[in-house]
Formats: C-alpha cells, structure tokens, sequence
C-alpha cells in the first residue's frame, strides 16, 4: 500500500508542477477592480473636460453668432449660434450621462470577482462582435460607393460633365472613408477588450485550462478535476 501511495503521490505532483510552474513564470495581473475604477475616473475626467470645453465653446458660438445675426443682420450668424446651442445642449448630456466604464464601476459594487470577470468578458466579446460587423459593413459600404463613382466616371448614366465629376468624386471620397473605417473597426480593439486584458492577462472568453490532480486516500486514491469549459 506504501508504494501504492508514493505512486499515486508521483503522479499528482508531475501533473501539477507544470501547470504551477507555468503560473509562476507569468506576471500576476493587476487587481481587476482597482483597474475598473482607474478606467471609470479617467472616462468621468474626460467627460468633464469635455462638458466644460462645450460649454466654452458653444456661449462663445452664441454670443458671436447673435450678434452676427442681430447686430449686422448676417444670415450665418443663426447659423452659428444654433450650433453654439446644441453644443451647450451636448455638454449638459455629457455632464449628466455616465460612461460605460462608469456605470460599470458603479454595478460592480454588488458582484463577485468571478461576477466581474464574467460580466467584463460578456461585454468584451458583445463590443467586439459589434465592431466586427461595423467593419465588415464599412468595407461593404465602402467598396459598392467606390464602384459605383467608377461606374459614372466609365459613363454609366445620361449625366451632365459637370454632375457626373461631382458625383463621382463624392462617391469615391465616401467610398474610401467608409473602406477606412471599416479596417479601422476590424483592426483597433474597443476599451473593453484591451481592458480585460489589462486587468486579467487573457483574451475575454478564454477559458482556464483542465487542470488534474491524484491523491492517495486509505481506500485507494481520489482524483479531481479542476477547470472551466
């Protein structure tokens, strides 16, 4: 029964040291939540930065566009100052509304840390879903508005000179724009995912590996199974 034991205690431990050892040769991760609540103070500074700069700028754009408008009766200055007024209608919305990363921190309080890692991979993987499809619709996008300028340029319809170099500029100038947005969208990852990296050390969705371990017992031997599938 003694080497029975020192069999199955052999066992455990070359199925564990590896997996161990892997684990202590990679950096820890930071905390989770203490990045969680870094990233929500930089998005609520920025939103303030960014309220307070509309708010400058749009009783600047006021102020020059009424007395454009009034003062020497100018037809842009209504213009100017309807735009100065959305942008202090922007900056009460941006005051006021919080950011995802805000919110987040703000829910967060009631979970689990596996809660957050599940919940920061879910809107991980939703954000780059939906990047993915943007992509792939600017790409689509992009690609028929250049095709279609080609297509007047070669002297698809009855059109004018002057018309058709308009239009088939402004399609491929869209097209191009669309085409380069959607490789943006593909390429560059969303907040989420590059922060979930950040704070865990892995791609969301990834999975922990299958991890065995054998222990000898005064009837014969426990095994166990640890993981996440």
């Amino acid at each position: 029964m003694t080497y029975i034991r020192a069999l199955f205690l052999t066992v455990s431990f070359l199925l564990c040291a590896a997996p161990l050892a892997r684990a202590q040769q990679q950096p820890a991760a930071p905390d989770a939540k203490r990045v969680l609540m870094q990233l929500a103070e930089q998005e609520r500074s920025a939103r303030y930065a960014s309220a307070y700069s509309m708010f400058i700028g749009g009783a600047a754009a006021i102020t020059a566009g009424l007395i454009a408008d009034f003062a020497y009766d100018r037809g842009y200055g209504r213009v100017i100052w309807i735009v100065g007024a959305a942008a202090e209608v922007g900056g009460v919305v941006n005051l006021l509304v919080a950011q995802p990363f805000e919110r987040m921190a703000r829910e967060s309080d009631a979970w689990s840390p596996s809660q957050l890692q599940s919940e920061w991979s879910r809107r991980a993987l939703t954000a780059r879903k939906a990047r993915q499809i943007g992509g792939v619709v600017g790409l689509s996008l992009g690609a028929l508005a250049i095709g279609g300028g080609a297509a007047i340029a070669a002297g698809l319809g009855d059109m004018d000179r002057e018309p058709k170099q308009d239009w088939t500029t402004t399609l491929i100038v869209f097209g191009g724009a669309m085409m380069g947005g959607g490789v943006t969208s593909l390429l560059v990852e969303s907040p989420f995912e590059s922060s979930y990296r950040a704070a865990y050390g892995s791609e969301p969705g990834e999975t922990q590996p299958v991890m065995l371990s054998v222990a000898p017992t005064p009837g014969g031997a426990a095994l166990s199974l640890r993981g996440s599938f």
